[in-house]
């Protein structure tokens, strides 16, 4: 339908999706399988040392169990990723309660879709609520960890750590924030699929009145990376008051094509 649909007098240009790839290096390398987070060990420079040069330590603290200051509370953090590990303890409350109050899986062959949510109909996927979430039977996982990663740094409250350390070592920034997951797929994402997820998490907000902050480390060499493409600028009209994108810079520093080469 694409030569009827460019033949349109109302249409000016047609811009396919693109591939998307992960943009940010996992922990450990990515195998197949459920991926269990609690078993890699992070690096001394990871998540510990990186909220301290962001300077996250001056903006909220750890106070006899209880994180004071700027927490997140109030904020929804959407993930649009390779899912997440729902029932780790850094993204659940001190009672056992999920802190995910949607969750997406768009590469679900089967629903039930998320179907009307705002202005947009999202007719594909599967959708989970918080019921089905802490009842243990949202079907949504992430098998490489790469979203369960993302998630930890922008919003696991560091109650889970590598045996032997103590709790709290591994805090995100927000960790009193709640979830919004969009699951793209495992390792294979569009740029089409993830301005549905970025609209959905940004209506789901809406509709409980909360302001929104959208991660996606994702990228592609694609485009001329300034603004142009319909994807940047579909982005660009999602976004406004309350409503937040944040998207890794990428790890496209070493292509292995350099002479000599470099290590990254």
């Amino acid at each position: 339908a694409v030569v009827r649909l460019a033949a349109d007098p109302a249409i000016h240009y047609i811009e396919a999706a693109a591939r998307l790839k992960p943009a940010l290096s996992p922990a450990a390398p990515v195998r197949p399988g459920p991926f269990d987070l609690s078993a890699v060990p992070l690096p001394p420079s990871a998540l510990d040392r990186a909220v301290l040069d962001a300077g996250v330590d001056r903006l909220r603290q750890l106070s006899r169990g209880e994180f004071i200051g700027l927490t997140g509370r109030g904020v929804i953090i959407g993930i649009y990723d390779s899912g997440l590990d729902l029932e780790h303890a850094d993204f659940l409350t001190a009672d056992g309660r999920t802190r995910v109050l949607w969750a997406w899986d768009q590469s679900a062959p089967f629903g039930p879709a998320p179907g009307q949510v705002g202005p947009h109909t999202f007719d594909y996927g599967l959708e989970c609520g918080p019921a089905d979430i802490d009842a243990r039977t949202c079907p949504l996982t992430d098998r490489v960890g790469h979203g369960t990663h993302v998630a930890g740094i922008a919003a696991g409250d560091g109650s889970a750590t590598t045996p032997g350390l103590a709790p709290f070592r591994y805090t995100g920034v927000a960790p009193l924030a709640d979830l919004i997951v969009v699951k793209g797929g495992d390792n294979e994402y569009t740029t089409d699929r993830m301005i549905d997820g970025v609209a959905y998490i940004f209506e789901r907000a809406a509709a409980l009145g909360r302001p929104a902050v959208v991660n996606v480390s994702l990228g592609s060499q694609q485009g001329p990376h300034d603004g142009t493409t319909l994807v940047e600028q579909a982005l660009d009209r999602l976004v406004g008051p309350g409503r937040l994108l944040v998207v890794a810079a990428g790890n496209d520093g070493v292509n292995r094509n350099e002479s000599p080469a470099v290590a990254s």
